[in-house]
């Protein structure tokens, strides 16, 4: 029996990704970003999103997908995603729908490329699946060593507990 699991389709860079449903709190228009400084150049800043101190990821540096990532023009779109241990927003250029993606579908990880990517065929074409867990655990490791704590073990860190701008 195959195992499906719906994702959210959504382009960066001219780029297409998906990332599951299940992880997405919500699409949101991302506010007047709140630099942030000592941080990793993945992390734009923080925002205020419902009373919440939250960092926002700009994908393209934090996925390798465009060189002088940070330097483009800012979309202003973007998801609410996480897991009960914190919850960030991805800046994204556009969603482009909702698809089913079965488990099989999404191929292995090129782990000397990126290893927070897999693949689907989506409607004919390829689609780089990612993992927000891989995602996740990859911020928490990179904002760990940015602040001094050194390798990555159960420590609070911004991502852990939204309070980036008051650390």
């Amino acid at each position: 029996m195959e195992s499906t699991a719906s994702h959210l389709v959504f382009t960066r860079s001219g780029l297409t990704f998906a990332v599951p449903v299940a992880r997405i709190f919500q699409i949101v228009e991302v506010p007047k970003v709140t630099r942030v400084a000592g941080v990793p150049p993945f992390l734009l800043g923080v925002v205020q999103h419902h009373g919440e101190i939250l960092p926002v990821v700009d994908a393209d540096a934090f996925l390798g997908v465009a060189k002088g990532a940070g330097l483009r023009v800012r979309s202003g779109s973007g998801f609410v995603a996480g897991s009960p241990g914190g919850r960030f927003i991805v800046e994204i250029d556009a969603t482009t729908g909702l698809t089913q993606i079965a488990v099989e579908d999404a191929g292995p990880r090129a782990a000397e490329t990126n290893d927070l990517l897999s693949t689907a065929l989506v409607s004919g074409r390829a689609v780089s699946v990612i993992d927000l867990d891989a995602l996740e655990r990859r911020m928490e490791r990179e904002l760990s060593l940015a602040m001094g704590h050194g390798a990555p073990r159960e420590i609070e860190t911004p991502l852990r507990n939204a309070r980036l701008a008051t650390e």
